[in-house]
């Protein structure tokens, strides 16, 4: 599959995620619909024993959210915005 915002990865029994939004990896919505997309992958190959999460870059693993995602939006979404992240 491939994935617009991370770097999914597989070394012997281990996957790697790799958040890809250098230099800082702010966290957006569409960057944790990929994480999970990728967690549902890793769930369906069972020889995976362990997932590391990682950043790009040299500066940051995550900035934190992209407070970009949050002009213009209205309270609800923001909520299902912040549901989407917690289930995470």
């Amino acid at each position: 599959m491939e994935f617009s915002y991370i770097i999914l990865e597989k070394e012997d029994k281990i996957a790697i995620i790799t958040l890809n939004r250098p230099p800082m990896n702010p966290i957006s919505i569409e960057l944790v619909k990929e994480i999970n997309e990728a967690i549902d992958i890793i769930k369906e190959d069972h020889s995976i024993r362990a997932v590391i999460i990682t950043g790009s870059g040299d500066r940051a693993f995550a900035a934190g959210a992209d407070v970009n995602v949050f002009k213009g939006e209205n309270p609800e979404r923001m909520r299902e915005l912040a549901r989407v992240g917690q289930r995470l």
